[in-house]
């Protein structure tokens, strides 16, 4: 253990209010500690955790920990709450903004590059397969895009808004444009290949 001073290369002890490079697995608590393997890294600033926990502070390259009430970068499997987080493959990121996100959820923030996940009461761009709803949404694969803007949706539902080039979906209560095969009612579409336009104006149907 090493507290209250500098320790490097420990192999698996803790250290304590201080400085730490290279730790195996132990704890950096309190200080700042680079190249954690799989140790606890709280109150301070970590960078290349294994499968570590780093709270209230910074941390980037975490391998399957999991980032709160901070900023993180590169996370694989953590969540990130209450601050920012880029690059997450399948963690959570709450209440702040993240980008690169592979299959999480994103809430209360900006989310961008969403493969499969749910964006709600903030903003998102370039989901796949995820809802996106009372914001704006852009590119989603075949999500729902609800009481906000959407565009570029390929197969999904599109509601109390303005959609531009849907593939597949439904356009209600607002305006479309250049959709494939859905349905566009009570607003004014363009440029529809097979569906419904009623009760508004439609041309190229």
């Amino acid at each position: 253990s090493g507290s209250n001073g500098s320790g490097d290369n420990q192999g698996s002890g803790s250290e304590s209010n201080g400085s730490g490079a290279n730790q195996g697995s132990g704890n950096g608590f309190n200080g700042s500690g680079a190249n954690q393997g799989s140790g606890n890294g709280s109150n301070g600033n970590g960078a290349n955790q294994g499968s570590g926990n780093e709270s209230n502070g910074s941390g980037s390259n975490q391998g399957s920990g999991n980032e709160s009430n901070g900023s993180g970068a590169n996370q694989v499997s953590g969540s990130g709450s209450s601050g920012s987080g880029s690059n997450q493959v399948s963690g959570s990121e709450s209440n702040g903004s993240g980008s690169n996100q592979g299959s999480g959820n994103g809430f209360n923030g900006n989310g961008s590059n969403q493969v499969s996940g749910s964006g709600s009461d903030g903003s998102g761009d370039n989901q796949g397969s995820g809802s996106e709803s009372n914001g704006s949404g852009a590119n989603q694969g075949s999500g729902n895009s609800s009481n906000g803007n959407g565009a570029n949706q390929g197969s999904g539902n599109e509601s109390n808004g303005s959609g531009a080039n849907q593939g597949s979906g439904n356009g209600f209560n607002g305006s479309g444009s250049n959709q494939g095969s859905g349905n566009e009612s009570n607003g004014s579409g363009s440029n529809q290949g097979s569906g419904n336009e009623s009760s508004g104006s439609g041309a190229n149907q």
